[in-house]
């Protein structure tokens, strides 16, 4: 008997395997295989992200569908449950077993493709009141804070020698470009004290927080809360009140 587990690499690298259908069949095999002690679920469902990434699919972003399937997740076990069947290779019970799945990953697709649409909508928008509060705290355009700005959606959690390979610039480079976003009200400090110090673009890290609360079939995703907002607002009057005083960064 073929090893399912090499079986179901040789599938993954496969032609088939390049398309929705063939991610959803893979997924569900993965879990019928259980290969770990712990973990199968996660590494299943990221499995569907690399497949998706591979395939050319998703080439610009990750399509959220784990967090799809997360909010719908008694759907989730109990349609990958009935795609359990004992029957034969050409039995049409197998595959009557995998119409559940099959629905709900098509429905868990469409949400997560709405999700990313809304979240890279709210990126774009924030990057520009970023570069507007930059600019009123009185950034130089050349600036390495500026560049930085730039990076944050991808980085939005960072650290001093985290900015320093990024910008490919020295520590003092680094330390004043951090606490000039900061001053600018576009990073924080998420950690006590002065050394290894931890900063972060709360706007970024608020959308994503907010789509954990979302629930399927949302037509309308605020990622940014009135409270939000607001608290933006005011780090913009702050900046521009502290123009005069211009950055060196």
């Amino acid at each position: 008997m073929q090893d399912p587990v090499a079986d179901l690499v040789a599938y993954i690298n496969s032609y088939g395997a390049g398309s929705l259908l063939g991610v959803a069949l893979a997924h569900v095999q993965f879990e019928t295989i259980h290969p770990f002690v712990d973990g199968n679920g996660r590494t299943g469902r990221a499995l569907m992200h690399l497949m998706l990434r591979r395939s050319g699919l998703t080439p610009g972003c990750t399509v959220p569908i784990s967090s799809s399937l997360a909010m719908r997740r008694v759907e989730y076990v109990d349609a990958l449950s009935r795609s359990h069947v004992a029957c034969g290779v050409t039995d049409p019970e197998r595959s009557a077993a995998l119409v559940p799945w099959l629905g709900l990953m098509a429905e868990s697709v469409i949400d997560a493709a709405s999700y990313a649409e809304r979240i890279l909508s709210h990126i774009s928008d924030v990057g520009d009141r970023w570069r507007a509060q930059a600019a009123a705290a009185g950034l130089r355009k050349s600036s390495a804070a500026l560049r930085l700005i730039e990076l944050l959606p991808a980085h939005p959690v960072l650290t001093m020698p985290q900015v320093m390979d990024l910008l490919g610039v020295k520590k003092h480079t680094a330390l004043r470009s951090l606490d000039a976003l900061q001053r600018a009200g576009i990073l924080v400090q998420r950690s006590a004290g002065r050394r290894n110090r931890v900063f972060e673009a709360e706007a970024i890290m608020d959308a994503f927080a907010a789509l954990a609360s979302v629930r399927p079939g949302d037509s309308d995703i605020r990622l940014l809360s009135p409270a939000s907002t607001g608290a933006t607002a005011r780090a913009l009057g702050t900046a521009q009140a502290a123009g005069t005083r211009r950055s060196p960064e």
